[in-house]
């Protein structure tokens, strides 16, 4: 997984939610 601070995801849930990888 590539640490990009915080990058948008989409989980399967159907819900936009930030990542916080830094």
């Amino acid at each position: 997984m590539s640490r990009i601070g915080r990058q948008p995801v989409i989980i399967p849930s159907g819900v936009t939610v930030t990542k916080d990888a830094g």
